[in-house]
């Protein structure tokens, strides 16, 4: 083999393995599709709903089963989020029961429908029956059912989406139907016949997107309660306060006293303090706090207090005459020894006066 044959192998090896060993994004293929997913609402007089859904699905690879999930509360204002209360009464095939398990997880209803013990695979049809209380709202002209149909929280498209909505005889004053992401008002198709509401999406959603219905009735035909209201859940750091007057004025108070408050201990206590005199020295204890503005630079004296030999000192700090305190002692005398002394004459050197030399 050559070296251009071998740097041309190496560098196919490297490519290979970049392309099937770095990780790769997941598909959104969960390997099944919501075929059809149909919604029958009955608005009862005393505000409730009877809800009945039909999912049909189709399952390209053995599944247990699926997840219905269900929001059960929603922002209401800066103080207090709503909630609605939900019964699961039934969840059957069409024919015959279904094992399910209905609980609450991170305020939504969630339905896990499907035996644990056994898969299905093909299409599969799931028909789930649930009251909702306190959904209707109330305006001043009219009562209104604003409803999500299908919800946002499915991993899979929904090839199609309808629902019908029926209302007490002769209340019904108009309607709407949104369909796409959140919050979209792209439009989809309703069409009211007498009391029954019936609504349609004209694409097919993908995930996260879901179809919502707006059903205006007239005042008084449905007996509606003010809606139930708990205090908003707060999580911190994100959502943990509201920013209004009161919030933002008691923020600016508190650290404007926090401030006032290590201000005033800082000058009480955090700044330097020196004495009057020289304390070692006179023993006069006085002192006073360094003004603000006034830097004098502390001179630094090296010596022993007093004068006193390394000896005496060793042996006042630890109350032991030890063999540091003797080598201290024999280098202090050494450098006393040969430092010259201010009353001793320096010697000199060189040919006497009035000698001759040699």
């Amino acid at each position: 083999m050559t070296a251009a044959a071998g740097r041309l192998l190496l560098v196919s090896v490297a490519v290979a393995l970049a392309m099937f060993g770095a990780p790769r994004p997941v598909s959104a293929d969960e390997g099944w599709v919501i075929t059809s997913f149909q919604s029958h609402i009955t608005v009862n007089r005393d505000s409730t709903l009877s809800i009945l859904e039909t999912i049909r699905v189709n399952f390209a690879t053995e599944h247990h089963g699926i997840f219905r999930t269900i929001p059960l509360r929603y922002r209401y204002d800066d103080n207090h989020d709503r909630y609605y209360n939900l019964r699961v009464e039934s969840v059957t095939d069409g024919t015959k029961d279904v094992p399910y398990d209905a609980y609450v997880d991170s305020d939504n209803e969630v339905i896990k429908i499907g035996d644990p013990n056994v898969t299905v695979s093909g299409d599969q049809v799931y028909v789930i029956q649930y009251m909702v209380e306190g959904a209707m709202n109330s305006f001043s002209d009219h009562d209104e059912l604003f409803w999500n149909v299908d919800g946002s929280l499915w991993p899979v498209p929904k090839e199609l989406v309808a629902a019908s909505v029926d209302v007490p005889d002769g209340s019904f004053q108009k309607a709407a139907c949104y369909q796409g992401v959140p919050g979209s008002t792209q439009p989809c198709t309703h069409e009211a016949g007498g009391p029954t509401i019936a609504f349609n999406s004209t694409r097919q959603l993908g995930p996260g997107e879901e179809m919502s219905v707006v059903v205006a009735v007239n005042k008084g035909a449905v007996d509606v309660p003010a809606p139930m209201l708990e205090d908003r859940l707060r999580f911190f750091p994100d959502g943990a306060f509201d920013l209004n007057p009161f919030t933002i004025g008691a923020f600016g108070v508190t650290l404007l006293l926090g401030l006032g408050l290590v201000g005033r201990n800082w000058w009480s206590h955090g700044r330097d303090r020196e004495y009057l005199t020289q304390y070692y020295l006179t023993n006069d204890p006085r002192q006073r706090t360094e003004p603000l503005f006034e830097h004098v630079p502390v001179a630094v004296e090296f010596g022993p207090p007093q004068n006193m030999r390394p000896a005496e000192l060793g042996l006042i700090l630890d109350e032991s005459a030890d063999p540091k305190d003797v080598t201290a002692t024999i280098v202090d005398l050494a450098v006393r020894a040969t430092s010259p002394s201010p009353s001793c004459p320096k010697r000199r050197t060189g040919n006497l006066p009035g000698k001759a030399r040699r």
